[in-house]
């Protein structure tokens, strides 16, 4: 998705499919949550449904038979020990169809303003969200929809992710498969060819003998290219340019009308907040952690983008921070980096787009919170799947990203 500050600009690519359609059946069961209700460690719980609480969070549940939304019985849900570590949550698990779409809707209120996160979770796959809204739920009943699916798996879970200690209430929940309705849009316009700055690629021995592929492609991504922060600026002011130097070099006399994007990251040792990260993707010690001085960030920002003026067109603000072994920070630091860094490279160049962060299809709920803290928008928005057979069973996926960034138009 691409924009410029004052509007945006969304460029759909809308694939063909043959997939089987569906009629609108509710594939969830005991949708009005009511009678009868079973008796669990934690009160009374809907037939059908599930509750879970983990790390000290804790819930307990009724039978709710006043102010109800419909039928004659609700699920109250109270929270408590709620923190920023450990979950409650309120679900039913249901099957879906790989690369299909799904439209979950639900009812919700709450004793006060309460957050929590509506999602359908792909319990097949680490419950990556193919579908989420954070929102607060105040005192009114409140209508809550959102679309989405996966590409992959089977079993999936119709879930509300309690985010505050309080009294919540559920009823009339729906799980639908709505897949026509993404189907029958007209292609682009066939007549004109897909320019090739659509068509990318990574090339990590970018400067391998006779490694230049003969494709005409539009754009190459510098990651894993031994260009990293940490690879290039080997202490505070520090550079080592000569491998960074010879990739955009075979790019430019290979083709000098292919673009590119680098993606910015990871962390040295020595700027790290926290060297701390065991888990580090490269098993580099601060590697995944935000920068100790965003000093340090913004310095980093602006000699790239001075040594390469004219020459990097695009800058990724991080790779799939929604994944811990990239990013281990603070949402809320990489809200200021995301703001430093537009800051740093416009100021050199002011025709530099700013991509990011970025996020798989599996960081809904990370990217809104960051959109929620104050993150920036993007020039351009970046996601990463993984098509396991073909590209058209993205749809599901995109779907969800775009159904979630209609929240914040």
């Amino acid at each position: 998705m691409k924009s410029t500050r004052s509007s945006r600009n969304v460029l759909l690519l809308l694939y063909c499919l043959c997939l089987p359609l569906r009629g609108q059946t509710n594939l969830l069961q005991n949708p009005g949550l009511e009678a009868p209700y079973v008796t669990v460690p934690d009160g009374h719980l809907a037939t059908d449904w599930t509750n879970s609480a983990n790390l000290g969070a804790s819930l307990a549940l009724a039978q709710e038979t006043n102010q109800v939304h419909g039928g004659a019985s609700c699920q109250r849900v109270v929270v408590s020990g709620e923190n920023a570590t450990n979950n409650a949550l309120f679900y039913q698990s249901f099957h879906f169809q790989a690369g299909h779409v799904y439209s979950a809707a639900v009812w919700l209120r709450a004793a006060s303003n309460l957050l929590l996160q509506f999602e359908l979770r792909n319990a097949d796959n680490y419950n990556q969200a193919g579908a989420s809204h954070i929102l607060t739920v105040d005192t009114n009943w409140t209508q809550v929809i959102i679309h989405g699916g996966w590409q992959s798996g089977s079993n999936a879970q119709f879930a509300i992710n309690f985010l505050a200690n309080g009294t919540n209430w559920v009823d009339d929940a729906s799980v639908t498969d709505v897949t026509a309705n993404h189907l029958m849009s007209p292609p682009v316009n066939p007549a004109v060819p897909v320019p090739t700055t659509l068509f990318g690629l990574h090339i990590n021995k970018t400067t391998a003998a006779n490694n230049w592929p003969p494709l005409q492609q539009g754009i190459i991504r510098l990651w894993d290219t031994g260009t990293r922060w940490n690879q290039i600026e080997t202490n505070a002011n520090v550079y080592t340019w000569t491998h960074f130097d010879a990739c955009t070099n075979v790019i430019w006399t290979n083709n000098p009308n292919c673009k590119i994007l680098y993606t910015l990251g990871q962390t040295p040792a020595w700027a790290a907040l926290s060297t701390n990260t065991p888990d580090a993707s490269d098993g580099t010690n601060g590697a995944s952690s935000e920068p100790r001085d965003m000093n340090d960030w913004s310095n980093y920002l602006s000699t790239v983008a001075t040594r390469y003026k004219g020459l990097i067109q695009y800058y990724e603000i991080w790779n799939e921070t929604d994944y811990p072994g990239f990013y281990s920070g603070a949402i809320s630091n990489m809200v200021t980096m995301a703001q430093v860094a537009r800051r740093a490279l416009t100021k050199v160049d002011p025709t530099i787009e700013v991509i990011g962060p970025n996020i798989t299809l599996g960081g809904f709920g990370w990217l809104e919170r960051f959109i929620q803290a104050g993150g920036p928008p993007p020039d351009i928005l970046s996601f990463h799947d993984y098509p396991t057979t073909r590209p058209e069973s993205c749809l599901a996926g995109l779907v969800g990203l775009r159904d979630m960034l209609s929240h914040y138009p």
